[in-house]
């Protein structure tokens, strides 16, 4: 039972890291998509941020964060692959 059950866990964690590293994959190529193109009707893209990060920093850092040009400048310098225009 305890061989079983740590080897659930390790590959659950193996999966879940999967995972996210194939949403951050897919987010870095939308945005990459984006580079260079103008914006329509005065709104630009800025980033294409993961659902689950998306949720995780409104959760951490609350409503309206995106907003936040500080922010939006540091997740920039963490995460240059997930953005398509400067902030």
């Amino acid at each position: 039972m305890n061989a079983a059950l740590i080897r659930e866990i390790m590959t659950g964690e193996q999966l879940k890291n999967q995972m996210e590293e194939q949403r951050e994959a897919n987010s870095a190529r939308i945005a990459h998509d984006f580079k260079g193109k103008k914006s329509k009707g005065g709104l630009m893209h800025i980033a294409e941020i993961p659902q689950r990060e998306f949720f995780r920093l409104t959760s951490w850092l609350g409503e309206g964060w995106w907003n936040d040009r500080p922010t939006l400048r540091h997740l920039q310098k963490t995460h240059p692959h997930l953005f398509s225009h400067s902030a």
